[in-house]
């Protein structure tokens, strides 16, 4: 009886472990069908857009020579954005961010990968580092960044701003506690901020540039 028993939850084990492969693959397959080369397996991917009355180059121009002096004014939850080896934001440029609230600071240290002049800024951070703050002491997780920053003519004096961002977890097992943990709930809130970030990006983009 008691052999029987075991079997039945070896089984009922070996069941799950196999449905959790095959959800992990289901999903990896739609999400990089959806995003193509942007995929990440085991991420996280939100994207949003804001138009802005300037052509895209002058905002293009805007961001890469003044994102760092007003990153911490774009959403509530940013802090610090610091260019480490460079003026401006350009190909190999290092940048230390911290965002985040007293209980869990995300602290990324970007590497730009690719820029296409008035089009594209692609910047990674690989690890991102997320401090979390306990009743009893704190713990770091990591997880890899990727951020996208489009720019889209619109018409002449009209653009539209993409941010996509991609969190990759671990594993798919840690995605899989990510969404259970965090719920729709989490997801919304992500979603929130970086639409707070790209509306605050463009209100600071007009007081640079009053028209």
């Amino acid at each position: 009886m008691i052999m029987k028993t075991k079997k039945v939850i070896l089984f009922s084990i070996a069941n799950l472990i196999a449905l959790f492969i095959i959800w992990a693959i289901a999903e990896n397959a739609s999400q990089k069908k959806k995003f193509g080369s942007r995929f990440k397996p085991n991420s996280f991917i939100m994207t949003d857009t804001v138009n802005c009355h300037a052509s895209a180059k002058e905002v293009y121009q805007f961001y890469i020579h003044h994102y760092d002096e007003i990153y911490h004014k774009t959403a509530e939850k940013h802090h610090e954005f610091k260019l480490l080896n460079s003026d401006s934001i350009a190909e190999a440029t290092k940048i230390y961010c911290r965002e985040g609230e007293e209980t869990a600071i995300i602290h990324h240290q970007y590497l730009v990968q690719e820029v296409i002049p008035n089009k594209l800024i692609y910047k990674t951070s690989e690890p991102s580092e997320v401090h979390i703050k306990k009743d009893k002491g704190s713990t770091i997780q990591k997880c890899n960044s990727y951020v996208y920053v489009e720019f889209f003519d619109i018409s002449e004096n009209e653009s539209r701003i993409a941010f996509t961002i991609a969190i990759q977890m671990p594993n798919y097992f840690y995605k899989l506690i990510g969404r259970i943990m965090g719920g729709r709930e989490a997801k919304e809130e992500w979603e929130e901020h970086l639409n707070e970030e790209l509306i605050g990006f463009v209100e600071n983009y007009k007081s640079f540039n009053p028209k």
